[in-house]
């Protein structure tokens, strides 16, 4: 990814299998890393990213951070799961911009482990060029976004029970 010694990051969605691996991988470079817990710093709320981001400093900013449920609750509350990755997203990306942050790392699914793999998957099985990745659900997908069910009312009426595109 990019050398990390001496660098001050944030890591958002560190306790995830993605942002676990590149926390350690940071630790091991001598990186200043800042994290914190969901209950200590909402990254939909806008006025606490911006305090969060003024007061550390950091030079690069990793974007690892989703709301998740499963396939079954993703599929039953699409809105609010892309409402909510979109809070993270646009609170990250401008409050990092606002900060300096001088490089930002975004991550553009939460569905982004390899469709094909041994199971129990093991972190060394994240190959992302190597594998094709799974198919990603319309709510919760910086790839699928709005279009992959029709429209944002699609989304809604999928929400409410409708079947989608209704």
């Amino acid at each position: 990814m990019f050398e990390h010694e001496g660098k001050r990051i944030y890591i958002a969605g560190h306790r995830g299998l993605v942002g676990g691996a590149i926390l350690r991988r940071s630790q091991v470079q001598g990186a200043g890393v800042a994290t914190r817990k969901h209950d200590a710093l909402n990254l939909t709320d806008q006025v606490a990213v911006r305090a969060f981001m003024a007061a550390e400093r950091t030079e690069v900013v990793i974007m690892a951070a989703a709301k998740f449920g499963g396939i079954l609750v993703n599929d039953t509350y699409p809105a609010d799961f892309i409402y909510e990755n979109l809070m993270i997203e646009c609170n990250l990306i401008h409050q990092a911009f606002a900060a300096g942050v001088r490089r930002l790392l975004q991550f553009g699914s939460s569905c982004i482990h390899p469709r094909a793999v041994t199971q129990p998957m093991r972190e060394d099985a994240l190959h992302f060029v190597l594998h094709k990745m799974q198919p990603a659900g319309p709510g919760w997908s910086g790839r699928g976004g709005f279009s992959a069910q029709g429209s944002k009312s699609g989304l809604a009426s999928a929400q409410r029970g409708a079947p989608h595109g209704v």
